[in-house]
């Protein structure tokens, strides 16, 4: 009903028009949603020669189980609904395909019925020939410095997007930008105290010159620069982040730079995480060179004399070698979730065979630290290639910088009482 009563006329489009079915065709036990082997199972029989039978016009993918067939790139759909693609699905096609929320989701979450209702307008503007996608006008242009390279003026009259980067509590690196396409990182991961000490006074001497500072979550930004001792005035500060809450948009940048600005930008997981890993796979050779074997000393029952004495494996080895093996096998594994798991409590109804080989481990875990003095690498930027790092970092300040020139208009009118609402207070 919501989907025919109230979606569809938004796209100018009667019931009778679409054609709507099912990636699964059975519900799952619960309606739990469905898992990839069952929705692969069952799309590959039923939905692939629905579509070589109907040979659609357009293709609406209506939630997260129907976005997932597509080939190629996973779907996001927070940054992706409501945009056009042109691909395949199933080896099908290729196909024009729209993706969007699931109809129902606006009824549990009333927030996403907008972002629905904006979705099948797209669609209506497609089918009449008036569909745009926004454009990078900036791609292959861009112009990101390190901070000691920046030979260029700061204009006071323009707004400063800043953005930084933090690792363990610890600053990795500050990003400021006035202007599209362009960026400066101050690295302080790395750096002299000389160094750093000249990047904040600079980084004060902003702060304090500019009439308008722009941040994306300014109140994470906010709190880590003060915590160098940078002080930042309150009443300079926009959040893009409270602009795109006040227009019922994305508060994510990524998700908001993608949709509005045609941006495309990586996830902190994408950049970190292949060169994180060879850190933690270096990591974990190192540390099975130090890890001693068990040995336990044995007495003879008989002449009650010294035997040789027993050597058995540490624990921790097969640990170790079986998440190198799983790092090498599987590129979704994660050995920080399963490193992780060495330090949480068992479980009441654990076995006493299972306490004690917890116990070793932890133990061996706690020995790895004495005698190898560092555990186990974190993901971060400090692994990766400093050229890319340097994008990621300084891609944010300049997407909050399109970001805030692209929905920030007539911000006056999200913040001012209605001259209505005043006279009828």
């Amino acid at each position: 009903m919501e989907l025919d009563n109230h979606y569809l006329p938004l796209a100018k489009l009667d019931r009778s028009e679409v054609y709507i079915t099912n990636v699964c065709k059975c519900r799952p036990p619960s309606n739990r949603t469905p898992n990839a082997r069952e929705i692969d199972a069952c799309s590959r029989h039923f939905l692939a020669r629905e579509l070589d039978r109907l040979s659609p016009r357009l293709v609406v993918l209506m939630g997260g189980t129907a976005s997932s067939i597509i080939d190629g790139d996973p779907i996001d759909l927070e940054s992706d609904h409501g945009r056009l693609y042109r691909g395949t699905i199933l080896g099908r096609g290729p196909y024009d395909i729209f993706t969007t929320y699931h109809p129902a989701l606006g009824l549990h979450i009333p927030v996403h019925i907008g972002n629905i209702e904006d979705d099948f307008r797209s669609i209506e503007s497609f089918l009449r020939g008036r569909y745009t996608e926004p454009v990078d006008e900036w791609e292959g242009e861009e112009e990101y410095v390190y901070w000691h390279e920046w030979g260029k003026q700061l204009y006071p009259s323009r707004p400063v997007f800043i953005d930084s980067e933090s690792e363990y509590g610890q600053l990795y690196s500050w990003q400021c930008t006035q202007l599209p396409g362009m960026g400066v990182m101050a690295k302080e991961y790395g750096a002299t105290s000389h160094e750093i000490d000249d990047m904040r006074r600079h980084l004060q001497h902003i702060v304090n010159t500019c009439t308008t500072l722009v941040m994306q979550n300014a109140i994470v930004e906010v709190a880590a620069f003060r915590q160098l001792g940078i002080h930042v005035d309150w009443a300079k500060v926009i959040d893009t982040m409270q602009i795109a809450y006040r227009r019922g948009m994305p508060q994510g940048l990524k998700p908001l730079a993608r949709r509005h600005c045609g941006m495309k930008m990586q996830s902190y997981l994408e950049v970190t995480n292949r060169a994180s890993k060879r850190k933690v796979q270096q990591w974990i050779v190192d540390v099975v060179d130090h890890l001693p074997d068990l040995v336990t000393n044995r007495i003879s029952e008989k002449t009650g004399k010294y035997l040789k004495p027993k050597r058995s494996s540490n624990p921790m080895v097969a640990v170790l070698d079986g998440m190198l093996r799983s790092m090498t096998t599987n590129p979704k594994y994660d050995p920080w979730k399963r490193w992780r798991e060495h330090r949480e409590e068992l479980p009441s109804a654990a076995t006493p065979a299972a306490i004690e080989t917890k116990r070793k481990q932890w133990y061996w875990r706690e020995w790895l630290l004495d005698h190898v003095g560092s555990d186990m690498p974190q993901r971060g930027l400090r692994h990766v290639e400093p050229s890319i790092a340097k994008w990621y970092a300084v891609r944010d300040a300049d997407a909050t910088c399109r970001v805030y020139y692209t929905i920030g208009k007539d911000l006056d009118s999200l913040w001012k009482v209605r001259e209505y609402d005043w006279n009828n207070r």
